[in-house]
């Protein structure tokens, strides 16, 4: 209520392709300037607070912090070891990635625009905020979009946003597919 605009998610059906990639190269800039920040905490993945992540992704009761990339994969492979894993499972999570400052919900739904210029205004729901591996941005970026409208409009530009981690994408899709529920 205290922030000027409307949710991006309120207009994006109203956009063209340029005004929908004016708003990325806004979100592209702010994702640059967060991955810039160095972690008070280290190599450490965890919150904001250097605590647990507060991620819906993650079970409740295993959430970190973590040591390292490999323990938070092992989180998300439910413990299972990577060899009972298809390829691009155990290729994703041999990869080791830089641990960066992470919104973990660029959704739609919090991104804040003015309805005229569509320059953002504020991304709100830091609730999921943290230091994470490079590749989370993007996966979550795809997680949050399950209309039809946004999976063809939004997906496609969210590979542009934060390029090079489709494998990753791919590994935790299937791994959502096994393992992970609302109840999770």
């Amino acid at each position: 209520d205290r922030v000027p605009g409307v949710e991006l998610e309120t207009i994006w059906a109203c956009l063209d392709d340029t005004e929908r990639d004016h708003v990325f190269e806004q979100l592209a800039s702010f994702v640059a300037q967060m991955r810039a920040l160095q972690s008070p905490h280290g190599p450490a993945i965890c919150a904001i607070d250097g605590g647990p992540v507060h991620d819906h992704r993650l079970p409740r009761t295993r959430r970190g912090p973590f040591a390292s990339e490999e323990d938070f994969n092992a989180v998300l492979r439910d413990r299972f070891p990577l060899s009972d894993f298809p390829p691009q499972v155990i290729l994703a999570h041999e990869k080791r990635h830089p641990i960066v400052f992470t919104h973990g919900d660029l959704s739609p739904s919090n991104i804040m625009v003015d309805e005229k210029s569509l320059r953002i205004t504020a991304i709100i729901d830091w609730g999921t905020a943290g230091w994470l591996p490079e590749h989370w941005e993007y996966r979550k970026a795809l997680w949050t979009v399950l209309r039809v409208l946004f999976m063809e409009t939004w997906r496609p530009r969210a590979a542009r946003l934060i390029p090079g981690f489709s494998l990753e994408a791919e590994a935790d899709e299937y791994l959502t597919g096994q393992f992970w529920s609302p109840f999770y």
